[in-house]
């Protein structure tokens, strides 16, 4: 039996407004796959590489040379590196291949949603591939080499395989859930905290149902679609057991080097890799305030959170008891978020909890009775994958926003459960007699929410990727390294030195030119120039005077900016803030200047310019 998601509640065959456009489903969803695609490779090498991608991309250079790998928790899990080496493998090492096992993930993520149908249906599944494909979290560190979206997608594909196992019980899918769980594992050391909020949750399940349900219905959404876990025969163990061997399996493989470093299996279990992060969040080393994520992803996906917590409401707002905690909650908590903002002690609050005032413990009171409001509502009625979305929700903004390191790629992890339970909350419009009233209308208001993430997506991504008034964008190396990176080239060229060409690089130019000046010959130069034996030498602006003996007199000296970033002044000390906000969300313009670190990129000025 075809399943169809948008009958009435009645049971009539009444053909909605978006039954006809459902035949379109594969058409669609491929254009989205074609839109993807593009989005993700098209001048994926344009952009300077950050900071971090030089490392990644280094490292795994290295191992593609044959000098091995030994696992860092600083920089860390194994697989990145092993993926970027074999695409150095197959298609040469370049800035191109570098980011293409990220660029690939994004475009596989977006292809693994029809997996989820039996829960979102199709429409669902759909405008999961839509919001994925053009979020502009997602599409800018699709094309960024990270570990993140690497773990994104394995969590996303371990979630996906689960809910098939439920009703299929398949061994492919299981022995796949090890698979994509052991390669989360080998991608960061986040997998714990995913791994937290999916064991959390079945344990909070179990513990809901014996607690308040007596008689459960089956946890299925669809029932048109869903056929009772029983018909399919249940997981036997010995399944189990393969899932486990293959799981372990692979993660023994990764973190020992393939073999090659024994100890790496328990430093990667959980000796240096938790107790590197463990200490890390102790320091708070990146420090950010607990909200940080918020003025980010309000500025990216303005969208899809309103779409999210206008479903919220509406769920909310259909029992008497959920309605009075909304309205309860929400008349309290918002003054307060806006108003109350008194600053709190550090010991034991900014110590313990990383909240430095009072609006950071409103803030997260005010997601965690919502959202538990939510899980508690789909629990009691049967609905378990939603109410995994809304504890997922709950528990990653929650988590996030505690740790150490507010760096907008962690966002993407934030961002995953918000994308599908949005998506499930526009599939239940769609099917609602609210949209079946106005279709137009409504029609208009979600492509205008598309086109504002399409425009932000567009904008970041391939007009100011390293724009440091975008706030995705992170201490971007600057646009001002790819000058002298020509002209490296060009006089190694015109000179007849080719890669032996005579360097001197120090200071914190070293990353990203580590990864540029890979193939250059004894190009990295520690302590003071003494000498004008170099063509060209790259320090920090600051140090020119420490070499000024032998700089200035001989060569020509270029100032470029390295890094470039902004902070945004406090908007309290603006005189027309509102002004200010609409200028940067339409325009990007920041409303205070922006930093940079600079370099001085001498040449000598006997040689001329190349």
């Amino acid at each position: 039996m075809k399943a169809n998601c948008f009958l009435p509640a009645d049971g009539s065959k009444e053909k909605s407004h978006w039954e006809v456009r459902l035949d379109w489903y594969k058409a669609i969803f491929a254009i989205v796959i074609f839109f993807t695609i593009i989005t993700r490779l098209y001048g994926l090498a344009y952009k300077p590489y950050h900071h971090d991608e030089s490392l990644y991309a280094t490292y795994s250079w290295y191992l593609y040379e044959g000098r091995g790998y030994k696992y860092d928790p600083m920089m860390h899990g194994p697989a990145t590196f092993y993926i970027t080496a074999l695409a150095f493998s197959l298609f040469g090492d370049n800035d191109f291949t570098a980011r293409l096992p990220a660029a690939l993930c994004g475009v596989a993520l977006v292809c693994c949603t029809p997996l989820l149908k039996r829960r979102l249906c199709s429409t669902g599944s759909l405008a999961a591939a839509v919001l994925f494909a053009v979020s502009p979290t997602y599409m800018y560190y699709s094309r960024f080499l990270s570990h993140d979206i690497f773990v994104a997608f394995w969590a996303f594909l371990s979630v996906t395989f689960y809910m098939r196992i439920q009703y299929t019980h398949r061994r492919g899918y299981i022995y796949g859930l090890g698979a994509a769980l052991a390669l989360m594992f080998c991608s960061k050391v986040d997998s714990y905290i995913y791994l937290f909020i999916f064991v959390t949750f079945l344990i909070f399940m179990k513990l809901f149902e014996r607690c308040f349900c007596k008689t459960f219905a089956s946890a299925v959404h669809c029932p048109a679609v869903e056929q009772a876990s029983d018909q399919k025969g249940q997981t036997k163990l010995l399944d189990i057991v393969i899932a486990a061997a293959i799981f372990f399996g692979i993660f023994y493989l990764f973190y020992t080097s393939f073999l090659t470093n024994k100890s790496g299996f328990i430093d990667g279990l959980y000796r240096k890799s938790l107790d590197y992060w463990f200490h890390q969040n102790r320091i708070q080393r990146i420090k950010g305030a607990f909200t940080g994520f918020c003025p980010i992803a309000a500025t990216y996906e303005l969208p899809f959170l309103i779409v999210l917590y206008s479903g919220l409401i509406a769920l909310l707002r259909k029992r008497l008891l959920p309605d009075i905690i909304l309205i309860a909650s929400s008349v309290i908590a918002l003054p307060l978020i806006i108003l109350w903002r008194q600053p709190l002690s550090a010991e034991p609050w900014d110590i313990w909890f990383h909240v430095t005032n009072t609006m950071h413990i409103v803030f997260a009171l005010y997601v965690f009775i919502l959202c538990m409001t939510a899980t508690c509502i789909y629990l009691r009625d049967g609905q378990r994958f939603p109410a995994f979305l809304s504890y997922w929700c709950c528990t990653s903004v929650l988590i996030y926003s505690y740790g150490i390191g507010k760096t907008p790629w962690l966002l993407i992890h934030i961002l995953m459960p918000i994308i599908l339970w949005a998506s499930f909350f526009i599939k239940e419009f769609l099917a609602s007699e609210r949209f079946r009233s106005a279709p137009i209308v409504y029609d208009v208001i979600l492509a205008i929410g598309l086109l504002l993430s399409l425009q932000a997506s567009i904008r970041l991504c391939f007009y100011n990727e390293a724009n440091p008034a975008e706030r995705m964008v992170y201490t971007q190396t600057s646009m001002d390294i790819k000058e002298p990176l020509n002209m490296i080239s060009a006089m190694a060229e015109k000179s007849g030195a080719d890669l032996n060409l005579s360097i001197g690089v120090q200071g914190d130019s070293s990353w990203p030119l580590t990864w540029y000046l890979r193939n250059y010959r004894d190009w990295f130069h520690p302590g003071r120039f003494t000498q004008t034996d170099k063509t060209v030498i790259i320090v920090n602006w600051e140090r020119v005077g420490d070499n000024r003996g032998v700089l200035e007199p001989y060569y020509k000296i270029h100032r470029l900016k390295l890094r470039e970033w902004w902070i945004p002044k406090p908007l309290n000390e603006l005189e027309k803030p509102v002004v200010a906000l609409l200028k940067y969300y339409f325009f990007r313009e920041p409303w205070s200047t922006t930093g940079s670190q600079d370099i001085a990129f001498c040449i000598r000025k006997d040689l001329g310019e190349p």
